[in-house]
């Protein structure tokens, strides 16, 4: 079972988003929404500091989505926002150890049912 989950990972990792999807959705970020957007917002709203101000807002938070999505896109990589899975695996490491030992094996034999 373990194993099911470690395929699925390594699927994650290194089945690339692809590459044309990522340029069509940088070019419509910058050119749809950096040029066109404020054009739009204009034709609704009458007040410019307000337009210049939700434009801002909606570009930022567009943008934004677009960098959380670049960062997801490598989950395993060595960044600074990344989990410590070195740390993790470490622990996991120990804990399967401990639960090989003898003694652990002792006392999940004494835990089990008799058997009938």
């Amino acid at each position: 079972m373990p194993q099911v989950g470690f395929d699925e990972a390594r699927k994650v990792q290194e089945t690339p988003f692809p590459f044309p999807n990522t340029q069509l959705c940088n070019v419509l970020l910058h050119f749809y929404y950096s040029l066109l957007m404020p054009c739009m917002m204009a034709a609704y709203i009458p007040q410019w500091q307000a337009c210049c101000t939700v434009t801002f807002i909606a570009l930022r938070c567009l943008f934004g989505i677009n960098v959380t999505a670049t960062h997801l896109e490598s989950p395993f990589d060595k960044q600074a926002n990344d989990l410590p899975l070195d740390y993790y695996f470490c622990e996991f490491a120990q804990d399967i150890e401990g639960l090989l030992s003898d003694e652990a094996v002792m006392s999940a034999t004494t835990c089990l049912p008799a058997s009938r």
